[in-house]
This record gives C-alpha cells, sequence and structure tokens, in this order.
C-alpha cells in the first residue's frame, strides 16, 4: 500500500505553508489532489501520491518504484 500524503507532509515536502496547498488544490492550481467541501462548509482534501510524484519528483515509501528494486 502507498503511504498516504497529509497536507503538513506535501507543505513540508514543497516549502510552503499548509494554507497554500489547501488553497492551491481547492482552487485547481495544484493538479495534486481534490477537495470535497460538506454541507456544514467543512473541506477535506486528498493528494493522490502518484499526482504528487509527478508534480514533485517526491517518492513515498512503499510506493510500486520502491517495490520493483
Amino acid at each position: 500500500m502507498v503511504n498516504k500524503i497529509t497536507i503538513k507532509k506535501a507543505a513540508s515536502i514543497m516549502g510552503v505553508s499548509e494554507l497554500y496547498v489547501r488553497e492551491a488544490i481547492s482552487q485547481g492550481v495544484l493538479p495534486i489532489g481534490c477537495c470535497i467541501t460538506g454541507k456544514h462548509g467543512k473541506r477535506s482534501f486528498y493528494i493522490s501520491p502518484v499526482k504528487f510524484a509527478e508534480w514533485t519528483g517526491y517518492k513515498a515509501e512503499g510506493s510500486e518504484d520502491d517495490k520493483a528494486n
């Protein structure tokens, strides 16, 4: 199973704030995941490990590339 990429981890790797990552995903500027807004306005985020790797070059431990080696 591929490791989960959290907002905090993504921000740290990219050298930006967590707010930047959230807003950029929400606005479609950062195509690494998606944002869902619930009926009470709470936002939930998903970051695709594959898209994050393509965008940043970062390979999560336990990724399919690691298993091939």
